[in-house]
């Protein structure tokens, strides 16, 4: 194939990079072989009479093509054999292309045999002395294996005149002066390189070695997390700065003191929310550490408990710390709920092990083993549905409030995301676990994993073995919870917990209500059982009201008031939450202890402050609450409103 330019203006418009030197004729011709260049095949430049001729042997490219590219393959799974025999070939035919020779000194150099390996880039370099991967082969090999580190030196530098910006030249003479402990110069040329490429992981590795080699621990560190952020995949440089990142972080640890700002923050935040903190080791918590609040345990104080020899165990107490921080911030705000979970939820979702509970049972095991299993299931997710969003929220805190407990929190971190990737892959676990538990607990894992890739670079993902639909239902977990993190407000991680959870069908499982609604739900039941016992008491009196009460309705006959009454108490406690119905029926069953008049006006209920009632709205209210919260109550309530109820569920049906 040829192709044919005019040697004139409209030329040098196509190729500006030659326009500034239209006079050196060799510019054109280096610019010109440069875009004709395909792959390893270059095209002959001939510029003469005012014509400019490109020769692109085509049939020699469609013929070699296929068998180079074949090489490259067989080079990277290290069949090299294979590799060579068809390299010969492909020099047989055409001995002038330098890159066969460079690929074959590269597969000699990572066979060891380095000799030859030089042989070969010589003859790459004598058929192109600008070839530049021959050139960092050839300084690779020479500071490497040679330890002539000043012939390495120049073969770089020849590197970086033909391309100024070859980064992998430049980082390669930094590691080659550092491998010399040269490190000031080798710190020259990694710092040039990130001022032209900050992306470059290799750089900020060769970085992290230096910091380590000076006595500088914590840059190291940062650096070799840098290393790992900027890693596509897996590979060597990565693999060696996850170790470095591992071994940097203990040895931070063992020479800093991170107790003494957790014992800082404990005692700030103590004196802003007026309330002891104690941390307390206790190895029997079911997590690496947990809060437990003053008010739910009827103490004076709050408690962290921690497992004490769980890695860097000063990040776990800072992050319970946070959380308490979180919470106060939350009540203080109205926004702080309560996780509640009792029976009713578990039986539902034992219900739902039945097949599981036929194959453990057929396996020999008992019934307290199973019983435990089940329970030990739906307690863990449980912890998955509450912990994980608000853990998120924590993370997020410490990470960017204390970076001097990052190495804390990156051992922490890895250590508790390796324990996570056993309990969905380990083939005893997986094996005996329903299949809808494990992909759920996979998919809250993976957010953490997602989290833990973020923060640190450490890349976990493949390792849980996930379905494409868990990995992209995780990610967008996690992207969800970024998003609300730029506008966080006190008490949304508690949204994310009922959103994250409805997505993985557990919203079943739990409520979530609010503190205030619930403790005094609480109060109000002692004060119910109380007052009905109170009632018990004078259950004679009562009785003879029950009976006057009754005849007088009998008489009536249906009461259509009563009916018009529930029909609104339908429209109106239907709309509200169980746990809100539930109180409010306790508040009236409390009215009701101590006698509700049909005949008087002016009651009203708490819980329903817009609102004033007659006695019988109030008599229809107290019906229904406790119809709709709990109808096995409905016969110790004393009221004769069967019939008015079935009347005024099909009308509010009918709408």
């Amino acid at each position: 194939m040829q192709i044919i330019h005019k040697l004139e203006n409209f030329l040098f418009e196509l190729f500006p990079a030659a326009k500034a030197n239209r006079e050196d004729l060799n510019v054109l011709r280096e610019e010109l072989t440069r875009f004709y260049t395909y792959g390893p095949y270059k095209p002959k430049v001939t510029i003469e009479n005012g014509w400019v001729t490109i020769d692109i042997d085509v049939p020699r490219i469609a013929a070699e093509e296929s068998t180079y590219r074949k090489v490259l393959s067989l080079s990277d799974k290290r069949r090299f054999p294979e590799a060579k025999r068809l390299l010969d070939e492909l020099l047989s035919s055409n001995p002038t292309n330098s890159e066969y020779h460079r690929v074959y000194g590269q597969i000699l150099s990572m066979e060891g045999n380095q000799d030859e390996a030089v042989n070969q880039l010589i003859d790459a370099l004598r058929w192109d002395p600008k070839n530049t991967w021959a050139l960092v082969m050839m300084g690779n090999i020479f500071g490497r294996y040679k330890n002539d580190i000043d012939t390495a030196v120049k073969y770089f530098e020849q590197a970086l005149k033909g391309d100024p910006d070859n980064i992998i030249a430049m980082n390669n003479i930094g590691a080659t002066l550092m491998e010399q402990r040269r490190y000031r110069d080798a710190r020259k040329f990694f710092e040039t390189i990130t001022a032209k490429n900050k992306t470059y992981p290799n750089t900020y590795f060769g970085l992290s070695l230096i910091e380590e080699a000076e006595g500088n621990f914590r840059p190291a560190f940062d650096n070799a997390i840098q290393t790992m952020k900027l890693c596509k995949e897996a590979d060597e440089v990565y693999r060696n700065a996850l170790n470095q990142a591992t071994a940097l972080s203990k040895r931070i640890i063992s020479h800093t003191k991170g107790i003494a700002v957790v014992n800082a923050y404990l005692t700030d935040l103590s004196e802003r929310i007026q309330k002891r903190v104690l941390l307390i080791p206790d190895d029997n918590i079911p997590t690496p550490a947990k809060l437990e609040l003053a008010e739910n345990y009827s103490r004076e104080e709050h408690v962290i408990r921690y497992k004490p020899n769980y890695p860097a165990v000063e990040y776990l107490q800072m992050h319970e710390l946070v959380n308490l921080q979180l919470t106060s911030e939350a009540r203080a705000a109205g926004a702080y709920k309560l996780f509640v979970s009792g029976g009713k939820q578990k039986s539902e979702f034992m219900r739902g092990l039945g097949p599981t509970i036929i194959r453990l049972k057929k396996s020999g095991y008992s019934e307290e083993s199973i019983s435990a299993f089940c329970s030990g299931l739906f307690d863990g997710l449980n912890r998955q549905v509450y912990n994980t969003p608000i853990e998120l929220f924590i993370d997020s805190f410490v990470h960017d409030k204390f970076p001097e407990l990052r190495p804390y929190e990156f051992v922490s971190f890895v250590a508790m995301n390796n324990e996570a990737i056993k309990a969905v892959t380990d083939k005893r676990i997986v094996d005996v676990t329903p299949l809808p538990v494990l992909w759920k607990t996979k998919v809250y894992n993976l957010v953490v994993a997602f989290r833990l890739k973020d923060l640190f670079g450490v890349d976990t993902i493949k390792e849980y073995k996930a379905k494409d639909s868990e990995l992209k239902l995780a990610r967008a977990m996690y992207q969800e919870h970024l998003e609300v993190m730029k506008n966080h407000r006190p008490g949304d991680e508690f949204n994310l917990v009922e959103r994250w959870a409805k997505k993985l069908g557990l919203q079943n499982n739990f409520a979530l209500i609010e503190e205030n609604e619930y403790r005094n739900t609480a109060k109000l039941r002692t004060e119910v059982a109380s007052a009905l016992e109170q009632v018990t008491v004078n259950q004679p009196k009562k009785d003879a009201q029950e009976k006057q009460f009754r005849e007088s309705q009998k008489n009536i006959g249906t009461n259509m008031a009563v009916v018009m009454y529930m029909v609104t108490a339908l429209r109106h406690l239907k709309s509200l939450s169980p746990e809100r119905v539930k109180m409010i029926a306790a508040e009236i069953a409390l009215m009701g202890a101590h006698g509700i008049d049909p005949s008087k006006e002016g009651y009203k209920v708490g819980l329903i402050p817009d609102k004033v009632f007659t006695g019988h709205q109030l008599l229809a209210y107290y019906y229904v609450s406790w119809a709709l919260s709990d109808p096995k109550m409905l016969a110790q309530l004393g009221l004769p409103y069967e019939g008015e109820f079935e009347l005024a569920k099909q009308m509010f049906e009918k709408g």
